[in-house]
């Protein structure tokens, strides 16, 4: 699901700019492709990965839902 405060646009206004004016905004969620995800760093504290992904990808929104389905908390 892409990230509610993005770029995409509803009806030509970018859904970003809806929220911020008090519109409830509903996006669907998208096809992407990821040709590869990789962690490559894994200390106590923190994750690093590295990803090969798709134009139209929100990395963030991939991040978000990984942690979410993994119950842990982002900072």
């Amino acid at each position: 699901m892409p990230p509610q405060y993005s770029a995409l646009k509803i009806d030509g206004k970018r859904s970003s700019d809806r929220i911020r004016q008090g519109e409830d905004v509903q996006l669907e969620a998208r096809d992407i492709i990821i040709s590869e995800l990789a962690l490559t760093e894994h200390p106590p504290d923190f994750s690093r990965f590295t990803i090969d992904c798709g134009k139209g990808t929100y990395v963030r929104s991939l991040a978000r839902d990984r942690d979410l389905s993994l119950g842990v908390m982002v900072i």
